[in-house]
């Protein structure tokens, strides 16, 4: 199957030739207010997915001007975006997609997002010859999308809906809907309660939520002592992730499915951090059994600490994309939980616990401090100014 292995941005807005790896499972984007965690996430979303019909939202394909604006201002042409696609294991076997962009705002569409089959990187390949490999490898053609389901969940989809009800429309579900018939309400209770425990009623009715603030609707189950219209956002925002993992558990039920990618804005608002902990354990849980790629973005130091532990056992699985100074972002080389998080909270530097240190005697104190006093000389020469690993 593919599945998408890389990003490479040589120019978009305040972004200059940056790249990252993408997880097999698990990828977070984080980095400060304003240095572009959303708008990266939806192109992401834009180089893939299918035209059917999902049963919550209007089918597996995103559109970037459903939720980003490109104005007809910008230099939009010098834009080059470039996401590799590939079959897991393999690095020889991929297609390269440049983001391209096009004025359709004669078909009332603004201006959207074209993935193009590229030759970037192809030694001795030209363009035609780059579509004719995609089309002949994968069946994809030079300005398609690359045939992977995917969801993604902006920011839209928090509200408190008590606050809103004027335009929230609950619709309960007899028994006998095709919902009930996938299992949907059996698998929608088993994962809420996997992450917030005891709060789905086990034999709740099922409904459907829908917010005329929000593309996609959201399924919903009675829950214990909470009308649907109080529940909190961040139950709310559980019901909405759980409902995009439904709609891919029913669409993996077809024939030719072979993994989805879900991308999320702001996967932890509003989650109690035991929660975010959960909903990352679920996250990685269905990563395997549905194969699903999860691409989100955080501000939770919660969240940003488990995958850094994640990362250091496999690294092939999870990735963690920290960036940097919203002027001109770089995604930072040192990933430590502690310079992440000095970055998050506006500090300039960060201080480790220091260890306590003991030795059997003199010469064996002093020998150690030669070594550590050659080490801190010998990276202020090559890494003058940087913080040591």
């Amino acid at each position: 199957m593919l599945r998408i292995q890389h990003v490479d941005i040589e120019c978009f807005r305040n972004f200059q030739n940056i790249g990252f790896e993408i997880g097999n499972k698990i990828t977070v984007i984080s980095g400060q207010n304003g240095v572009g965690k959303s708008n990266l996430i939806s192109l992401i979303a834009s180089g893939s997915g299918v035209s059917r019909k999902a049963y919550f939202g209007s089918n597996f394909q995103p559109e970037f001007y459903d939720f980003f604006n490109i104005d007809p201002t910008e230099d939009y042409g010098e834009y080059k975006i470039f996401l590799r696609y590939g079959e897991k294991d393999n690095n020889s076997n991929n297609i390269i997609k440049r983001l391209s962009f096009k004025d359709d705002s004669k078909t009332n569409r603004g201006i959207r997002v074209i993935p193009r089959t590229s030759n970037k990187g192809l030694v001795n390949i030209g363009l035609r010859e780059a579509e004719a490999l995609g089309r002949d490898k994968f069946g994809i053609g030079g300005a398609a999308r690359v045939p992977i389901p995917t969801i993604y969940l902006s920011i839209s989809r928090l509200y408190p809906l008590g606050e809103r009800k004027e335009t929230v429309n609950v619709k309960l579900l007899n028994k006998s809907d095709k919902l009930y018939q996938t299992e949907a309400h059996i698998k929608f209770r088993e994962w809420y309660n996997a992450v917030i425990p005891g709060c789905i009623k086990e034999n709740g009715a099922l409904s459907v939520v829908e917010k005329k603030t929000s593309a996609r609707a959201s399924l919903h189950m009675e829950m214990i002592n909470t009308p649907t219209l109080s529940q909190s956002i961040g139950q709310d925002n559980i019901g909405n992730i759980i409902s995009a993992l439904v709609d891919i558990y029913i669409f993996s039920k077809q024939e030719k499915y072979e993994g989805a990618i879900i991308c999320i804005d702001e996967i932890e608002v509003s989650l109690h951090p035991d929660t975010q902990i959960r909903l990352l354990c679920l996250m990685d849980k269905l990563a395997s059994e549905l194969n699903i790629q999860f691409i989100v973005s955080t501000h939770s130091l919660t969240i940003l600490k488990e995958m850094l532990r994640k990362q250091k056992r496999c690294y092939q699985d999870y990735s963690v994309v920290y960036l940097k100074n919203p002027s001109l972002p770089i995604v930072t080389a040192q990933k430590s939980y502690e310079l992440l998080k000095a970055d998050l909270l506006g500090h300039t530097t960060c201080d480790r616990p220091k260890p306590k240190m003991y030795f059997e005697d003199e010469i064996g104190k002093h020998l150690f401090e030669m070594l550590v006093d050659s080490l801190y000389y010998q990276y202020e020469i090559i890494h003058s100014g940087d913080v040591l690993q």
